[in-house]
């Protein structure tokens, strides 16, 4: 082996654990079963009904427009390409991270692990179990052949084993330096990684023009060579494809975060996770486990339960905790020293003792703890944003880069960072309105992963003196945008004009386009409804979004006028005949609010 790897169909972690469920619908089915009297019109390939039923479940919004219904695409008629190989990559992708397999005699099998994926309870800890157990080679990532056989004698590595390493020697890595880490097939050459790591960095850090990518690939070209000459892949799969993926899982296990774009993404350890992140490097111990049975294999790789993580130690919770009251404490002595009238004293002096005899000797008590201690990061943090940094040019840079990514496809967590980042763009307009957000978020305000939603709520809720705002954030497409958020947002709406009578009620609907059952449905609505008046919900695209907010945040804008921009939407369902020309002149409209907006600043200055 001269190098190791990384799944990048998909390369999304978050798509993985969305299509699973499905995979594990089918357990028990023969997933290389070929149906008798069945060909795709694609040169007469076989069709395989299970791959086909996997493929439909979990790709639909790719499938709809081309087969109507699930009958059409399995008679393989309307086939124009290859399209189980889509199911064949997700399956390997599948027994890659440890969650179901296909056995020998093609049955489709789901682990321990898959099993809490596939109930909704899988959590970071649980992604983190399985990448710790990641080994090359192993019966779950290499092609299985009768003859061949893995054995410890020879070259074998832990991903995650030098991950963990290499970050005791550098505070953050870009993509082209993660691409370094998959020449590394031995624990004991980790320093053969190391030195082409720093070679790069000090000759990029001499480059005149560092965002000259010819430069920058041909240096890393050239020190990747020298380092593994064994190694005949091209080198930008290593920096460009594997270095990608990597980054999306990493990212969702809660142990790391990422700043900045393309290439020059910085992968580094967030605050939060540092003490997390020490424990593993100086705790947990890699060990080899001799199989070569393929499904004895994936029943222990699949097994969540047969580690121990350091922080499940009594002992380690401890150094969380106490760790967690010192970095509390700093931040509110931080915030009093450079806020004006901020006073953490109480908050300081209520955080000092928490950590008595009897907490220290109970571990369910220190769970508690510590997770009190992180909901007091979480609101301390949120308030310092609100109340005095979510206004700030740099705020508001930061808000709308991030819209760019989710929008231009960079952000992996899109759907997650979607819902987040519509809270703080809210937050940082001004005005005397309170935005409630029923998302869970890490300490530094970044999403959370593998976080459920708070039942059946809406994604957060905007108070003002006089009206109440109720934002919905998706990226769904297709149909299934109208089936599943349509009408969830309708209902949320609803509720709140029942319980607020005395105050105007309307919902924002943002997602990257709109379905057009979605848009006929709020065209309506926006009209009248079952319950005799108006259930208004105004859509708007994530691009026309960032136009409205970057013009709000130039113009000083507040609140109360990006209520007038959707109350002006919504009151020209009244003005078109027809949700198409409703649609088609929401751009129009924003621009006849921009004008009137920035008329209305003139004659107040």
């Amino acid at each position: 082996m001269n190098s190791w790897w990384f799944r990048t169909k998909p390369r999304s972690i978050l798509k993985t654990l969305r299509w699973f469920p499905h995979f594990a619908a089918l357990e028990n089915e023969n997933w290389n079963y070929q149906a008798p009297d069945k060909m795709s019109r694609w040169n007469d390939k076989p069709i395989h009904p299970a791959r086909r039923d996997y493929i439909y479940r979990a790709h639909l919004q790719e499938l709809e427009e081309r087969y109507p219904t699930y009958d059409d695409y399995l008679s393989g008629l309307l086939d124009e390409n290859e399209t189980e190989s889509t199911g064949r990559n997700d399956k390997t992708t599948f027994e890659f991270y440890g969650l179901g397999y296909v056995a020998p005699n093609g049955l489709i099998k789901v682990t321990e692990a898959g099993q809490l994926v596939n109930e909704g309870r899988a959590d970071e800890n649980l992604l983190i179990r399985q990448l710790l157990k990641m080994r090359f080679p192993s019966p779950s990532v290499v092609r299985r052949s009768p003859h061949r056989r893995i054995n410890q004698d020879e070259n074998f590595v832990f991903p995650m084993e030098v991950i963990l390493n290499v970050f005791k020697h550098f505070d953050h890595l870009n993509k082209f330096e993660l691409g370094f880490l998959f020449g590394c097939t031995q624990i004991e050459n980790l320093d053969q990684t190391i030195k082409a790591i720093t070679k790069f960095r000090n000759e990029y850090e001499a480059l005149t023009n560092k965002k000259n990518i010819k430069s920058v690939t041909a240096i890393f070209n050239k020190i990747f060579n020298d380092a593994y000459p064994e190694i005949k892949n091209k080198p930008e799969t290593y920096y460009k494809d594997y270095a990608d993926a990597l980054v999306r899982t990493l990212e969702y296990t809660g142990l790391f975060s990422q700043r900045g774009r393309g290439y020059y993404v910085k992968l580094f350890v967030p605050e939060h996770a540092k003490v997390k992140m020490k424990l593993l490097q100086e705790n947990y111990e890699f060990t080899y486990y001799d199989e070569n049975n393929f499904e004895k294999y994936m029943e222990w790789f699949g097994n969540p339960y047969n580690i121990t993580l350091p922080w499940e130690n009594k002992d380690n919770i401890k150094e969380i905790i106490t760790n967690k009251v010192e970095l509390l404490k700093t931040k509110l002595q931080r915030a009093e020293t450079q806020i004006v009238n901020f006073n953490g004293g109480d908050r300081t002096n209520a955080v000092t003792n928490l950590l008595t005899e009897d907490v220290v000797n109970d571990k369910e008590a220190l769970t508690k703890l510590d997770q009190y201690l992180t909901e007091q990061l979480v609101s301390l943090n949120e308030e310092l944003f609100i109340k005095y940094h979510s206004k700030t040019e740099a705020a508001r840079v930061e808000i709308l880069e991030k819209f760019n990514d989710i929008i231009e496809g960079n952000e992996d967590m899109a759907a997650l960072w979607l819902e987040c980042n519509t809270w703080k763009s809210l937050v940082a307009i001004e005005g005397r309105h309170y935005v409630k957000r029923n998302f869970k978020i890490e300490e530094d305000l970044t999403p959370k992963a593998f976080a459920p939603g708070v039942g059946n709520t809406p994604d957060m809720e905007l108070y003002d003196d006089h009206f109440i705002l109720i934002p919905e954030v998706s990226l769904m497409t297709g149909v299934r945008q109208w089936e599943h958020e349509g009408s969830s947002v309708i209902d949320h709406v609803n509720k709140f004009i029942e319980r607020y009578q005395d105050k105007e009620i309307y919902g924002l609907f943002l997602s990257s386009s709109m379905n057009i059952r979605t848009m006929w449905q709020f065209y309506i609505l926006n009209r009248e409804s079952w319950i005799g008046k108006p259930v208004p919900v105004v859509p708007i695209t994530l691009k026309q979004y960032v136009d409205i907010i970057t013009f709000i945040y130039e113009k000083d804008l507040a609140i109360e006028d990006l209520k007038s921009l959707v109350k002006l939407i919504h009151k020209k369902t009244f003005v078109f005949s027809t949700y198409k020309e409703w649609q088609e002149n929401i751009s129009t409209t924003i621009e006849e609010w921009k004008q009137s907006s920035s008329s209305k600043r003139i004659i107040e200055t």
